[in-house]
This record gives C-alpha cells, sequence and structure tokens, in this order.
C-alpha cells in the first residue's frame, strides 16, 4: 500500500474542522441564542454533518502529531465574530483591572456623558496592592485610564481616527448652535 502523507493530511483536517465547527455552533448558539436560534443551530449542524469526508485510514506515528498539532493551532484561535470572544479566563471586572490606558488598536468611543474615551482599559489584573499590573508598573505609555490623558497622548489617537475626529467637530458645532 503506498502512503500518500498530503492525502492523509488533508482528510485529518477536514474531519477535525468538522468537529471544530460544529462545537463553534454549539457556543455561538449559546452566547447569542435571541440571533442564532435552536432551528438555525440544528441546520448548520445538519449541514455540517452531511458533508462526505473520507474515513482515515491508518496514518503512521505522524498522525499522533499533526493531530497534535492542529488542535494545539486551533485552541490558539479565538472566533471574533460579533463580539464573541473565546477565552480561557473569566474576564475582570475594571475595578479588579490594571488601570493602564492601552492603545487597543486606536480605539476611539463616546461614554454616555458624550465625553471621549481613548484607548481601552488593560485587561490584567492588578499586581498586589497598586493600580496597574506588573508591566504597567515599569512602562506606561497612554497613563491611566481613568484619568485623561496628556495632549500627546490625544493627537496620536485623533491622527489614527481622522473619521472620529470629524464627528467630534461636528458636535462641537451642533453643541455651540444650540446655545
Amino acid at each position: 500500500m503506498e502512503f500518500h502523507l498530503e492525502d492523509q493530511f488533508k482528510e485529518l483536517v477536514a474531519l477535525l474542522t468538522k468537529e471544530k465547527l460544529i462545537k463553534s455552533i454549539h457556543f455561538i448558539h449559546y452566547k447569542l441564542p435571541e440571533l442564532f436560534t435552536n432551528e438555525n443551530k440544528q441546520e448548520l449542524i445538519k449541514l455540517i454533518s452531511s458533508l462526505k469526508i473520507k474515513t482515515i485510514s491508518k496514518l503512521p506515528k505522524t498522525k499522533f502529531k499533526i493531530q497534535q498539532k492542529i488542535n494545539k493551532e486551533y485552541l490558539k484561535t479565538k472566533i471574533y465574530n460579533k463580539g464573541i470572544i473565546i477565552t480561557k479566563k473569566p474576564k475582570l471586572d475594571s475595578k479588579d483591572r490594571c488601570q493602564a490606558r492601552v492603545w487597543g488598536n486606536a480605539h476611539l468611543s463616546l461614554d454616555s456623558n458624550k465625553k471621549i474615551i481613548y484607548g481601552s482599559q488593560c485587561s490584567f489584573k492588578k499586581y498586589k496592592h497598586n493600580h496597574y499590573c506588573q508591566k504597567h508598573l515599569i512602562k506606561n505609555k497612554h497613563g491611566n485610564f481613568n484619568q485623561d490623558p496628556p495632549l500627546q497622548i490625544i493627537k496620536e489617537y485623533l491622527h489614527y481616527n481622522p473619521k472620529f475626529q470629524k464627528n467630534i467637530l461636528d458636535n462641537c458645532k451642533e453643541d455651540e448652535s444650540a446655545t
């Protein structure tokens, strides 16, 4: 019997992908039951289950290694779809988190008082009795998340968000015309 690693690898990837897709569908339904109903879930699982995938014939010792690598890589990935993020640890409350401001892909938003929020709060746990995690005790470029950032940091965020900068100017003009 001639052994073709490439064919066997493709079959293995197909089987593992099928399993992971079904697990992901269950997770999405669990997180967003009002958007992704049980009927949607069942329909997709039925569709994925009906896919014809060849069964894997006997693989040499590399089968186990390949399967381990694929599982390891899959576990590293996270699902960023409709705000769903699979993490291993539960999220900390903001009071228990490091108070450092992080870049967050130059994220800008408005709070309920129309105050601009620059970046996001570090997701790591505070170190002992400090306000910051170990990393931000050493270096904290963007300042404290709970305080207004310095002008230099504001300019840096606005530089990467020209659309948001235009919205801010428009909001300021509306506020002036209302008074």
